[in-house]
């Protein structure tokens, strides 16, 4: 087995363990930081999923310290790293950091960025649906298509 699929396989556990914990329950104390905890380590070998878990636990202080700046940041990179449903969870999370922006510059900018990050998802949605329909390529060898 390599080096990378050994980190791959660590990271799903790391993830697999922080959602054994109810991080979002009434009473999740304790369980949070340890679900913060293996988020953490599951980020760090960039696991997409962990990576949402970790932003919404940051953005609220679930676990650990409020930290939202770096949650947008988290949500954007798991996004990037192919997670489409973190554009939509982007969206909503830049809507209340807007509310919470008491310059109108910024309150505006971070509704804006709410607006396009939710755009994006929809347009990715749409492709990858349209592009599911097609018929397969299977007349084409690997490295061809």
């Amino acid at each position: 087995m390599d080096e990378t699929s050994n980190s791959n396989d660590r990271a799903q556990f790391l993830y697999e363990e922080g959602m054994r914990y109810n991080w979002r329950g009434p009473d999740s104390g304790a369980n949070a930081a340890v679900a913060r905890a293996s988020f953490e380590q599951a980020t760090r070998l960039r696991h997409p999923r962990a990576m949402r878990e970790l932003a919404e636990m940051m953005f609220v202080g679930s676990g650990g310290a409020k930290e939202q700046e770096r949650a947008l940041q988290l949500k954007f990179h798991a996004a990037r790293l192919g997670e489409i449903e973190a554009l939509e969870e982007l969206s909503a999370l830049l809507g209340s950091y807007a509310e919470e922006q008491v310059k109108p510059s910024e309150r505006n900018r971070a509704e804006l960025a709410a607006k396009k990050a939710e755009q994006a998802g929809e347009l990715l949605h749409y492709l990858g649906s349209y592009i599911a329909g097609l018929a397969p390529l299977s007349h084409l060898s690997v490295g061809q298509a």
